[in-house]
């Protein structure tokens, strides 16, 4: 099977709701679907905290000011780098000094203080670099739809009279990066797929029944005579095993996939997708003229070390992203093709050489000596770049498409059922959690006025009882 540009490879799109995507991505090969999913966890940009420890003992954008809490500032700056931040109108432009995050908490009563994202302050930039404006700390950090509450940093424990108030003082500046950095850039709470399960009854059958022969040791015709036993194993087989019968090709490679994609919240998750098939498309073009002019810096072509005649080419700065997709077009096109059309390429196969280095190995095998030169080589590397770019971008549109025709939310909650929005959620649980912080207060004071004995009295009269109770013998 080989996938061209022509076509379109979105299928079945469900839209439920505008963090959570399903569609069917089919006829493609399985490196492409998953240079998909690796783009849109690596290479889409967003915004979040930069606090990796620095050289000289800091960290980048979060700055510790004050921290009296049992965790090293080590930590909490970790915690406050983890916080998924809204994308702006303005990301494409973004400065770091935009947009200032302060965060003061001093605990001096004598409840225990939860410290959440909705404590930070946000100070922008006025027009024309201006005075600081606060803004609304909902704009950055989304409370959860349901329960209304943000992400929480630290517990701070009550004030112990004679010692100081627990207290935090923190000042943070977001800055852009994908996930090929960290984690902390990733839009995706999830972002899999799996292979389209295959439906004809022939097949599935002939599935259960070499499963039943070679798992469970049981021969199918002695299910006949045992009703009970047969419904269990069926039970089984279609819990898991079921799953091993997928669409393939003639080769039998399976080209149909099932995406589930889901965000944080931090932005739509149409542009998630829309983006990383622009992101690949620009991948792509770092290298779609490396035959052109002298060899890139980060670029070293090495006589093989394999037992082959062939050439070694290392990439700094890539990884399996983009060897897989090369590797790939490369093998369906060029590799076996001739001294014309392949170049005399026999084989290629890409590596990342040790998991601590950020570097690519490309390694390319020929018929002959004559064609292992570092011009053929580019030239290789050049037309696979080329044409996987324009297959990526020619889906953009084809994406588009499929959202106008499928993109509708299904399964629309009833007026009793519906999730609130943020802000609703938010002013809802904080009014509730007001409301039974009232009531105890009243009940404190009017068990005060009737002279009955508080919490902290009973207990103590409880301990006094247990301690002056004589043991038994």
């Amino acid at each position: 099977m080989t996938t061209t540009t022509d076509i379109n490879v979105f299928h079945n799109m469900k839209l439920e709701n505008p963090r959570r995507l399903r569609f069917a991505m089919s006829p493609v090969r399985v490196t492409y679907a998953n240079t998909l999913r690796r783009a849109i966890q690596t290479e889409v940009p967003t915004l979040g905290f930069r606090a990796d420890i620095t050289e000289s003992g800091s960290t980048s954008d979060v700055k510790i000011i004050k921290n009296s809490t049992p965790m090293s500032n080590e930590m909490l700056a970790d915690r406050v780098g983890l916080l998924p931040i809204a994308m702006q109108p303005n990301a494409a432009t973004w400065d770091k000094d935009f947009a200032l995050f302060s965060l003061h908490v001093v605990n001096n009563t004598d409840e225990v203080r939860i410290v959440t994202a909705s404590d930070f302050e946000v100070l922008e930039k006025g027009a024309d670099g201006g005075d600081r404006q606060k803004v609304a700390n909902t704009k950055y950090f989304h409370p959860d739809p349901v329960t209304g509450e943000t992400c929480i940093l630290a517990v701070l424990k009550p004030q112990v009279a004679g010692q100081k108030a627990e207290e935090v003082h923190i000042e943070a500046y977001a800055s852009m990066g994908t996930g090929r950095e960290h984690t902390r850039f990733n839009p995706t709470s999830q972002c899999s797929y799996a292979y389209t399960r295959d439906e004809n009854p022939e097949r599935v059958n002939k599935l259960f029944n070499t499963w039943l022969i070679e798992q469970k040791k049981v021969m199918p015709a002695e299910l006949n005579s045992d009703a009970n036993r047969k419904a269990r194993l069926e039970t089984e087989f279609r819990s898991l095993e079921i799953h091993r019968c997928f669409k393939m090709d003639n080769e039998g490679e399976p080209y149909s996939f099932d995406f589930t994609i889901e965000t944080v919240g931090t932005m739509n998750v149409l542009e998630t997708v829309e983006i990383a098939l622009g992101a690949i498309g620009n991948l792509c073009n770092r290298y779609a003229t490396i035959h052109e002019g002298d060899l890139p810096e980060h670029i070293d072509i090495r006589p093989t070390t394999m037992r082959m005649v062939g050439l070694d080419v290392f990439i700094r700065g890539e990884d399996h992203t983009l060897g897989n997709l090369l590797q790939t077009w490369l093998d369906d096109y060029r590799v076996g093709q001739g001294p014309q059309k392949g170049r005399g390429l026999t084989f290629v196969g890409n590596c990342v050489p040790h998991p601590l280095r950020d570097e690519l190995k490309l390694t390319f095998g020929f018929s002959d000596l004559k064609y292992a030169t570092h011009d053929n080589v580019r030239l290789l590397i050049s037309e696979a770049a080329q044409a996987c770019g324009d297959m990526y971008r020619s889906w953009i549109p084809y994406f588009l498409q499929m959202l106008e025709e499928y993109g509708v939310i299904e399964d629309k909650p009833t007026v009793e059922d519906q999730v609130k929005g943020p802000w609703d959620a938010h002013a809802k649980i904080k009014g509730e959690q007001a409301a039974i912080v009232e009531a105890l207060r009243k009940k404190k004071e009017e068990e005060k006025e009737a002279g009955k004995p508080t919490l902290a009295k009973k207990r103590s009269a409880a301990a006094a009882k247990v301690a002056t109770k004589k043991p038994t013998a």
